[in-house]
């Protein structure tokens, strides 16, 4: 939702053929605007088609952003030339959609991408990147890309290192343009800030300590530049939801603080929302008690 109370849905579409010799995978996007909730005709983003001869082929998971200017920023997964997943990216403008094609440049597979608007103007796309480097093949690590207006979509840059396993990424971003990534990796949770006077993503941060896994993060970011990161952690059968804050400087100060811990608790759907004066809400799923809002 933007400025203006515009909303921008966004949701994969699968239809079959009959007989069952081959599908098509669509990504769909829509408006509705906030002064009378009338909304635009649905239209399709991307279409691909998988069949036996097209094995591997897809297009799906996409993630949308609304900017203060009024420019929607969409993206998602397109896998196809061999089943090669890539990073698609289309923003709405007064004219329609206009597609950008693939925003990762290199030829490796992608995943789970995720999109924010980062002030005015600047959009930021985060995602996870499969690595050809260290010892097994099935390394990943972050990857990410800014549009502005003047340039759209620049150079795809790393913003994490290369772990075993990678999931759960998460971008939020303020008005002045700084944005914070969270994303679980090797079984911590861990962040990093992109400064828009520098243009460039700063060094990677462990959020979460101690032998517990953590997983399913949550972040978002303040006026002032200060982001809340939540995540679930798993202790034995104890669950426990935790949160740290993420200061302007790049620097993390407190202990974690624990927001719920028992084994009713799952952080599975955590919801968290920072306001103007830096108060943060979270909401996450108790398996027993249902939502809890601290």
């Amino acid at each position: 939702v933007d400025n203006a109370r515009n909303a921008v849905v966004a949701w994969d579409l699968k239809r079959y053929s009959i007989p069952l010799a081959s599908s098509v995978f669509e990504v769909w996007a829509n408006r509705c605007n906030g002064i009378d909730g009338h909304c635009d005709d649905a239209g399709a983003l991307d279409s691909v088609v998988h069949s036996q001869n097209r094995f591997g082929y897809f297009a799906g998971r996409p993630n949308v952003a609304a900017c203060p200017t009024g420019q929607i920023h969409a993206v998602w997964n397109r896998a196809d030339d061999g089943g090669v997943s890539t990073i698609q990216a289309a923003v709405l403008e007064d004219g329609g959609w206009r597609r950008s094609g693939n925003i990762a440049r290199d030829t490796l597979n992608k995943q789970e991408a995720v999109v924010a608007c980062a002030g005015p103007d600047l959009a930021l796309a985060v995602w996870i990147n499969k690595e050809n480097v260290g010892p097994y093949a099935s390394n990943y690590g972050l990857h990410g890309n800014v549009f502005s207006p003047a340039t759209g979509w620049g150079q795809s840059v790393r913003v994490g290192p290369v772990g075993s396993f990678s999931d759960g990424v998460r971008v939020a971003a303020d008005r002045s343009g700084r944005a914070v990534v969270a994303w679980e990796q090797s079984g911590y949770v861990w962040a990093n800030r992109y400064e828009p006077s520098t243009q460039q993503w700063g060094d990677t941060v462990l959020v979460s300590s101690g032998n517990q896994r953590a997983f399913y993060p949550a972040v978002d970011i303040d006026p002032q530049g200060t982001a809340t990161i939540a995540w679930e952690e798993k202790v034995g059968a104890q669950y426990g939801v935790r949160a740290r804050r993420f200061f302007a400087d790049g620097g993390i100060l407190e202990e974690p603080e624990v927001v719920a811990s028992s084994a009713a608790v799952r952080g599975i759907r955590l919801g968290i929302s920072a306001d103007d004066t830096g108060a943060t809400a979270l909401i996450f799923l108790s398996r027993f008690e249902g939502f809890g809002l601290p």
